[in-house]
């Protein structure tokens, strides 16, 4: 259910078709202050929270000259991770110690 939901979310920033593996910025061009926004809509939707969340580390700012250029240097925060958290309910920093995911 939560997979679904979170496509859902997800969608609203994206242009392109969101499918469980997509990476939020990677694939789905979403950065900046529509994925902080993403972020907030899903803490809105859900009991979770994204505090300890490394923001820069994960997303270019919208002012980042030419934000494409590092894409491939940051971490992959993928749909399915996303409805991951979600589902367990934790804030983002017990999530990652908890999960199968590392992150910077």
């Amino acid at each position: 259910m939560s997979i679904q939901r979170v496509t859902e979310i997800v969608a609203r920033y994206s242009n392109k078709p969101v499918s469980e593996n997509a990476a939020i910025f990677q694939d789905l061009d979403i950065y900046g202050i529509d994925a902080w926004e993403l972020l907030g809509d899903l803490s809105d939707a859900f009991p979770v929270s994204f505090d300890g969340f490394d923001f820069d580390a994960y997303f270019p700012s919208d002012l980042a000259f030419f934000p494409y250029l590092k894409r491939d240097d940051r971490p992959r925060l993928t749909t399915q991770q996303l409805a991951e958290l979600v589902a367990s309910g934790k804030h983002w920093n017990a999530f990652i110690q908890a999960s199968k995911y590392s992150c910077p």
